[in-house]
């Protein structure tokens, strides 16, 4: 049943700010900080902040162990949690040698500029939408349940009497976890419901590992194969380059065939030859971001399919 239907409202989901979601199932939807304000942007970055700013002081322990404060959260029926596969998220020694490896760059502004979500899902294995998208809500618990309280007023959907325990968000002030105590919206069977802007969602993150890798560093590496002589001839007996797909078999399939995560030890080896392409990266990214709101026409085929 969707939100619309389980509190009588008569608008569809073209009239609302929020995703009318299905209640009865989680839907494939994430969070994406690219659309993000910028005032809640920060308060992610702050949380990454800390935690770098713990893990430099040999507080390292106490740093990663920050990611594994926050969890899955079903009260917005967001992600894969129905299907199982969701679990604990990025390992402590892949989000170790991910600080690590922040800690070795002498640039203050490029250390910084790793300390962003999108960083985390490019460089760390295991860690893309699913479990991205259950940091930010946690980190930002607070914003979205009194964006839920709000929505509800502006609809008269019933607001509990008493507030609620809803678990643990960031607070980005005093930088700890802090549990949350709110009132709430109750489904009809008596679940505690969170709603979600429908500007901020995406079905699967523009960035990623892959992406990174087909777009700036493949390509990279095609033009200077060809540099060092390495290419192949064509029907008319010309040099010509390799083709993406060749260069990703050679530097990645063969090269990489013991490593679990391939490409992410691939863009951890290339970035030290290539230190300013994650940037370029980031920065394409952003620059496109506008274009990827999901229609209402579209999310509501999404929470329509059972």
């Amino acid at each position: 049943m969707k939100i619309s239907r389980e509190f009588n409202l008569v608008q569809e989901q073209s009239e609302f700010d929020f995703v009318d979601l299905n209640l009865s199932k989680d839907t494939k939807l994430f969070l994406n900080p690219l659309q993000f304000t910028q005032k809640n942007f920060k308060k992610v970055e702050k949380f990454l902040f800390r935690v770098y700013d713990l893990y430099k002081n040999n507080r390292r322990d106490e740093a990663i162990e920050l990611f594994y404060h926050s969890s899955e959260c079903n009260y917005n029926h967001l992600g894969y949690s129905n299907d199982g596969s969701r679990g604990r998220g990025a390992s402590m020694e892949m989000l170790t040698s991910f600080f690590d490896k922040i800690l070795q760059e002498d640039d203050e502004d490029k250390a910084k500029l790793m300390l962003t979500p999108m960083a985390l899902v490019v460089h760390v294995p295991s860690f893309a939408e699913d479990r991205m998208s259950d940091l930010l809500f946690s980190i930002l618990k607070r914003e979205f349940v009194d964006y839920t309280l709000n929505q509800a007023k502006l609809y008269h959907i019933p607001i509990s009497d008493k507030k609620i325990s809803y678990g643990f968000y960031w607070d980005s002030d005093l930088l700890e976890w802090k549990e949350l105590f709110n009132y709430c919206i109750f489904d009809s069977n008596d679940f505690p419901v969170i709603l979600t802007p429908k500007g901020i969602v995406c079905k699967s993150y523009p960035f990623s590992a892959s992406d990174f890798v087909q777009k700036i560093l493949l390509p990279k590496r095609q033009e200077e194969l060809f540099r060092q002589g390495i290419g192949k001839f064509n029907s008319k007996g010309q040099s010509v380059k390799l083709s993406l797909k060749e260069v990703y078999e050679i530097e990645i399939t063969k090269a990489y065939s013991n490593q679990k995560s391939k490409l992410k030890k691939y863009i951890e080896d290339q970035e030290l030859n290539q230190p300013t392409a994650y940037e370029l990266y980031i920065d394409e990214q952003k620059s496109k971001t506008s274009y990827r709101t999901i229609s209402d026409e579209e999310l509501s085929d999404l929470t329509d399919q059972v």
